[in-house]
Order: C-alpha cells, then sequence, then structure tokens
C-alpha cells in the first residue's frame, strides 16, 4: 500500500464521514448553545436551524465561547471515537483475532473519525487565538464543503464525468449539512 493509499483510505472512509458529521453537528449544538435565544442577530446572511446559530458577521469574538465549543464538541468526538474503537475491538476478538491484533485494527479502521476533525479543529483554534471571527460557523461551513469533496472525491475514483462528480458533491454536501442539522437538534 503506497502513501497515498493509506492516507485516502483513512480520508475518503465511512468513518471520516460519520466523524464530519457528527463533528459539525456537536459544533453546531455547542456553539448555538452560547446563543441567548438561538437566533441570529438581525444581520443580513445569519440564520438559524434547529439550534444550529450561524451569525457571520458578528464583530467581537468571544474567545471563551469558541474555547467551549472546541473542547465540548472535541471531547464528545473523541468518547464517540472511543466507542467506535471499543466496539471494533470486541467485535474483532470475537472473530477468533487476538485482543492486541483486534484493538490493532479498531484503532487503524477508526481514525478517519478523528482526521475528519483536523479542519474544523484548525478554524475553531483560530478563533481560539482571535485571529478568525466566527469561526466556529465557518468551521460549519467547512465540515460541509468537506463532505462535499469527499462525495467528489468518491464519484471521480469510479470514473463519473464532471457532471456526475458535481452531482456526487452537491449531493454529499446537502447531505451532509442535512444530517449535521438534524444530529445537533438530537444532542
Amino acid at each position: 500500500m503506497t502513501g497515498w493509499t493509506a492516507v485516502r483510505d483513512r480520508v475518503v472512509s465511512a468513518d471520516a464521514i460519520y466523524g464530519t458529521i457528527l463533528f459539525g453537528a456537536l459544533i453546531g449544538a455547542s456553539s448555538g448553545a452560547h446563543s441567548a435565544n438561538g437566533e441570529g442577530d438581525g444581520i443580513p446572511g445569519d440564520a438559524s436551524f434547529h439550534g444550529i446559530a450561524l451569525h457571520f458577521g458578528d464583530a467581537a469574538i468571544d474567545r471563551t465561547a469558541v474555547l467551549d465549543t472546541l473542547l465540548l464538541a472535541g471531547v464528545t468526538l473523541v468518547v464517540f471515537w472511543l466507542a467506535h474503537v471499543y466496539a471494533r475491538t470486541i467485535a474483532g476478538h470475537g472473530a477468533a483475532k487476538s485482543v492486541r491484533h483486534a484493538l490493532g485494527e479498531a484503532l487503524e479502521e477508526s481514525s478517519g473519525m478523528l482526521i475528519a476533525a483536523v479542519p474544523s479543529t484548525i478554524v475553531l483554534l483560530l478563533g481560539v487565538a482571535g485571529v478568525l471571527p466566527d469561526s466556529a460557523d465557518w468551521s460549519l461551513v467547512l465540515a460541509v464543503i468537506v463532505l462535499g469533496v469527499l462525495g467528489w472525491q468518491s464519484f471521480a475514483e469510479r470514473g463519473s464525468g464532471i457532471g456526475g462528480r458535481i452531482a456526487g458533491a452537491l449531493a454529499s454536501a446537502l447531505l451532509g449539512l442535512a444530517l449535521v442539522v438534524l444530529n445537533a437538534g438530537v444532542h
């Protein structure tokens, strides 16, 4: 397996897609909790969807709120990741593999969940540093873009033409957005 293939298998995986959706939902739910009423502040382009409040254009950067969002979403994602590793380890061990071998496979297969959080985490860290206003909102936008890119890549690997790739990217991004909104409503 080449270096690119190993990276591709972690980045374009069910775990990475699930991790992107979950992390986006967690960011949306936790950043929406910092809004006083969960609604936009009247600035054109603001929106609120089932607890996800987008406030593009807010002047001040509330570093504490962004850090709270990052910590809550990050810790929750790690807990979900540990649950996936545990479940895969137990299932793998039950399939007559040693616990060590099953754990190794589970860690490798589930790594996409954590890798998926890297782009949005970088955006949130820029907000914590005071560099990027609206970082929680931009991290959600980035998560949807990542899902679109994953859809594009999937269709490209299947040999689809440009129209199929665009359709795959749009469908993946829109479905991902819908799942982020629904997940945030549940969490």
